[in-house]
């Protein structure tokens, strides 16, 4: 890119400062791309998503009322086979975890 020459006090003229734009948002442009690139390789590497739980499993809330226990009584009578915390959640196999017999 090519400028005039400046006098003092004088401003580039409006086709320049357009210019110094255009290679701005074509630099930051090849930055995206290959910051982008970069992600996408991070994301090969952690591997494929894991499975997605079963339909039987519910969020503890959701397992709660399911139930008839509340989320306190579940937590405390957790066991193994239906009992996991994944991605933050408690979650709850309702297909084998204890009911509470209606009266």
């Amino acid at each position: 890119m090519t400028t005039a020459p400046q006098r003092l006090g004088e401003r580039p003229t409006l086709r320049e400062d357009l210019d110094r734009a255009l290679d701005l948002i074509a630099a930051l442009t090849e930055r995206v791309a290959v910051l982008e690139s970069a992600r996408d390789v991070d994301e090969q590497i952690d591997g494929a998503a894991p499975a997605a739980l079963p339909p039987s499993w519910k969020p503890l809330k959701q397992a709660a009322a399911e139930t008839g226990y509340s989320a306190s009584g579940l937590r405390k009578i957790r066991a193994p086979q239906w009992w996991k915390y994944v991605a933050g959640r408690v979650w709850v196999d309702t297909a084998t975890c204890p009911r509470k017999a209606s009266v």
